[in-house]
């Protein structure tokens, strides 16, 4: 029988694991396959709260290294019917021995969001053997106080996540297959800077700002060719036609051109003999 401890610190991102309203959120470790599954223990419940701590330790004997999970579901206490808000599984074959593992995994198994869950799994006398650059410890308690001096931190392999519904979908890697790491580093505070100095007894300086350069005017637009005339209408006056010539026939005499010419009319100045 190997002992595993698992504390369950705390979770984040479940916002919008509900429609409405701030949930409540605690959470159920389950250990086992479908047929055996049973709860093992169940944390507190906190009221109202998006982002939930526990660091709640917990100690587990295990006999079946190779093939045994930890199932980690996160619910919503309601009054008739809680709610699964997610659940995580974790396999511990791929686990080394007296090396803490820091994960945040990413809890599935609802469509409304992707919560995120903080927990520290220590293999005590079980798993692969460490590496010599490793930190190894006895309990989480040791890795915690040891972990404010030294916060270099080591996180192992991240295992698919399943749905709570079917356990047996998880899929478990074999005994041949290499341990995945992802190395993590905490947050470490920067060194701190030297104080200043105060300087006494100095004149200020004073810069003097340049002036503005002022805004010259646009020069006025000039056209190299004029513009051309506007166009102007030219109206055109039909050419009316010709006059005719009329012809016009004089009436011949009275009288015949073969006969004797007529007198003249004589004039007679006077007075009239009558």
């Amino acid at each position: 029988m190997g002992r595993l401890e698992v504390c369950i610190c705390g979770a984040c991102n479940i916002g919008g694991t509900r429609k409405a309203g701030i949930p409540d959120p605690y959470v159920k470790v389950v250990m086992g396959d479908r047929k055996k599954a049973h709860i093992k223990y169940k944390t507190k419940v906190v009221s109202s709260s998006l982002n939930p701590v526990w660091n709640e330790v917990l100690t587990f004997q295990v006999a079946d290294y190779d093939s045994e999970q930890i199932v980690f579901e996160l619910w919503n206490k309601n009054v008739i019917v809680d709610d699964l808000m997610g659940v995580y599984a974790l396999s511990l074959n791929g686990l080394t021995r007296g090396v803490v593992s820091d994960l945040r995994v990413i809890l599935t198994g609802t469509g409304l969001s992707s919560p995120e869950l903080h927990l520290q799994v220590l293999a005590v006398d079980f798993g692969v053997d460490p590496q010599p650059s490793s930190m190894v410890v006895r309990s989480i308690k040791e890795y915690n106080a040891a972990a404010v001096t030294n916060p270099v931190m080591t996180a192992t392999e991240m295992k698919k996540v399943t749905c709570a519904d079917d356990f047996d979908s998880v899929q478990k890697p074999s005994s041949s297959e290499p341990a995945m790491g992802i190395p993590l580093q905490a947050q470490v505070a920067p060194p701190p800077q030297p104080l200043l100095q105060p300087v006494y007894n100095q004149q200020p300086t004073f810069v003097q700002q340049a002036q503005p350069y002022p805004l010259q005017p646009a020069p006025p637009v000039m056209y190299l060719q004029p513009p051309p005339p506007p166009p102007q209408v030219v109206y055109v006056q039909q050419a009316q036609p010709l006059p005719h010539p009329i012809y016009y026939q004089q009436a011949s005499p009275p009288g015949s051109y073969y006969g004797a010419p007529q007198q003249p009319y004589q004039c007679m100045y006077g007075p009239s003999p009558i």
